[in-house]
């Protein structure tokens, strides 16, 4: 290979990897920035932050009786009926949902649709601020533990 041949293989080479590097850097970019507009968007709308992934696998599973569940008859997020032995979700404060809708409320809130109970988020910071509320004259923990 000619020298001219190879300070181009060489130049090629280095520029590919620049723009590689670059790509990565404007990706890193768009993530953070991504990250900061829905603290913002949170911030501004007084939002809490979604359902941790773990509460979201967690959620109990029953089937729909309509002899044992009188007090509810339709999911609270579609209104539609419930049927007869249909796997719902039901939540600690014991409302029913449709395992959908459910999912998808809680894929965007930390709360119950009905009565507005918290379960855990993946947001250190937050169930920081939950504990503070909770327990005004506790001990400041280390709430980051509870994520390692």
């Amino acid at each position: 290979m000619s020298n001219t041949s190879n300070h181009l293989h060489v130049s090629t080479r280095a520029s590919a990897e620049k723009e590689d590097d670059e790509e990565t850097v404007a990706n890193l970019h768009r993530e953070y920035l991504q990250e900061l507009q829905e603290e913002f968007y949170r911030s501004m709308n007084n939002m809490k932050p979604p359902t941790s992934r773990a509460a979201l696998r967690e959620l109990e599973v029953v089937f729909f009786n309509p002899k044992e569940h009188t007090e509810t008859t339709d999911c609270p997020v579609c209104q539609e009926d419930f049927n007869k032995d249909e796997q719902l979700n039901r939540l600690e404060c014991n409302h029913l949902f449709h395992k959908q809708c459910l999912k998808e409320w809680l894929e965007r809130h930390n709360t119950c649709p009905m009565c507005r109970h918290e379960l855990q988020t993946d947001d250190p910071e937050y169930e920081e601020k939950k504990l503070d509320t909770k327990h005004k004259d506790r001990k400041k923990e280390n709430v980051f533990s509870m994520y390692s």
